[in-house]
């Protein structure tokens, strides 16, 4: 496989990581690490999606073993070794006990056998009447001491023997990626639930419905995912009453709909060529059009994704890769430019600058991902990850659409990893989840000011993670996807009232995309 090819897998492996997608972005990032098993990037972002503990060490263990000045994945394991023994000095050695509670009454195995002898010899003492009834006690007793005794020196032995088995397996750099599978991990023993049926549960944990009184329409992108790659059915839903109506046949995903809601453009799969692009359609599922015809003639962009409409629908901004390049870049696409010359050669040398509908924003080797256009189409917010600078991490960056100049939003570099930015329809603010790097699935959504001064307002906080916000176009609600019943649904939060509803709530996972007025 070549380096493009595991760059790429790795570029698709981050993106599902972002969007909750946890199973398709471990299956990508170990198709990295077979290739590539000193990639550190691959097991640091594998440590965000695999499910146990003792996978998330075994993979921020590699990135040490890789890169031991990498301060991100210390601080990690540093929270999981932490986490580790609050859970050990929390466990039962016998009823009613824990380790912690045990070491404070005993300090260890000597004080143990002191404290024994003590008991057995005031049982001893006692007056001759009471004696077989107390040696009879005092047996139990000594054998109950002595059972806990044994009972902790084995789990202590069974927690070394653990711990010395993972810092092997860390120690080996021709680490297997299938040995960090949860399948192959010891079982852990769990009390057996009564059978409950997975619908009946989702519906008691639902939250109430929206009221009738919110407008507009949310695209959505959810359902079986049959490809296994990622492209979901596209669903458009009516807020007011939470009808659902499939935009055709069609399956894709970072989907948005124009503010009058006629089209929705979303990234597509396509089959015959295993690739991808942008293609847009009728809410009703008729006059589907590939996106890239708009720049046909123009510019020669490959696997354009993840756009997202202006305010008034002339504009949108969007990823791709220029032809001969690894590096995503951002661009701008002008809706209402004129189509090109059927003469014009197809290269950007031939374009006459007054039809050409593209704009370029980025031309670097920086690492781009969720652009979202300001609602007059003058500037585009977007996650900017310089790779390969002495201090990656993602943040946010403002880019000026006339000069292409780059201003900082945030500039916590390795601190949080922040995604999805949306601007509210004033131009004013920017809603984005963020999660501190240490516990990447985290999420809560913030809103900001655009400017690096403004503060940063966690406005929708859950022990789940959240993701993917989204305003409404009048600024009262935000629109959101949450695992908190289990797998993804769409909520929407009142501003005002500080009231979250529920706009889906289906076996299958579900995504916001877009809000439009109508």
């Amino acid at each position: 496989m070549s380096e493009q090819e595991i760059q790429e897998l790795l570029r698709r492996g981050i993106e599902a990581a972002r969007e909750g997608r946890k199973t398709e972005a471990r299956e990508l990032f170990e198709q990295v690490v077979d290739e590539d098993e000193q990639n550190e990037k691959a097991w640091f972002w594998m440590a965000s999606v695999v499910e146990t503990d003792d996978e998330k060490r075994i993979c921020l263990n590699n990135v040490v073993h890789i890169n031991p000045g990498n301060e991100r994945a210390q601080k990690a394991l540093a929270t999981l070794e932490t986490k580790e023994k609050g859970r050990r000095d929390e466990q039962e050695v016998m009823p009613g006990i824990t380790r912690r509670q045990m070491t404070l009454y005993m300090g260890g195995g000597a004080i143990a056998v002191v404290l024994i002898l003590v008991i057995v010899f005031a049982v001893i003492g006692a007056n001759n009447a009471q004696r077989a009834e107390q040696e009879r006690a005092a047996t139990a007793v000594v054998q109950a001491a002595t059972d806990t005794v044994n009972l902790a020196n084995t789990q202590a032995a069974e927690i070394m023997a653990a711990e010395t088995a993972t810092q092997f397996a860390i120690g080996t750099p021709t680490l297997e990626p299938s040995a960090t599978r949860q399948d192959e991990l010891p079982p852990e023993w769990t009390p057996t639930p009564e059978p409950i049926d997975p619908a009946e549960a989702a519906a008691a944990a639902a939250l109430p419905p929206p009221p009738a009184d919110i407008p507009g329409r949310i695209v959505a992108w959810g359902g079986s995912d049959l490809s296994n790659l990622g492209y979901l059915p596209i669903t458009v839903y009516r807020v007011s009453d939470g009808s659902a109506s499939l935009v055709g046949d069609i399956t894709g995903r970072s989907a948005d709909i124009r503010p009058d809601a006629s089209r929705v453009i979303y990234t597509r799969y396509f089959a015959a060529t295993f690739d991808f692009g942008l293609e847009e359609i009728n809410i009703n599922g008729t006059q589907p059009l590939a996106v890239s015809e708009r720049w046909r003639g123009y510019a020669g962009l490959l696997q354009a994704e993840q756009a997202t409409y202006s305010l008034d629908g002339r504009y949108i901004s969007f990823l791709a890769l220029e032809q001969d390049s690894n590096a995503v870049q951002v661009f701008r696409l002008d809706v209402n430019a004129p189509p090109a010359p059927e003469d014009l050669p197809p290269t950007v040398e031939g374009a006459t600058p007054m039809f050409n509908p593209i704009t370029q924003l980025t031309s670097d080797g920086a690492e781009y991902s969720n652009p979202s256009i300001s609602p007059d189409g003058s500037r585009v917010v977007v996650v900017r990850n310089d790779v390969n600078s002495p201090a990656p991490g993602e943040d946010l960056v403002i880019i000026d659409v006339a000069t292409t100049a780059q201003t900082p939003l945030t500039s916590d570099l390795d601190r949080s990893v922040e995604a999805h930015p949306r601007w509210s329809p004033d131009g004013a603010n920017v809603i984005y989840d963020a999660a501190p790097i240490t516990d990447p699935n985290n999420t809560d959504i913030i809103v900001q000011g655009a400017s690096s001064s403004a503060p940063r307002i966690p406005i929708v906080r859950d022990p789940s993670p959240e993701i993917m916000p989204i305003f409404s176009p009048d600024g009262r609600y935000i629109a959101f996807s949450s695992e908190r019943n289990g797998q993804w649904d769409i909520y929407i939060f009142d501003t005002t009232t500080q009231t979250t509803y529920q706009l889906t709530n289906t076996r299958d996972d579900d995504f916001a995309g877009g809000w439009s007025a109508s």
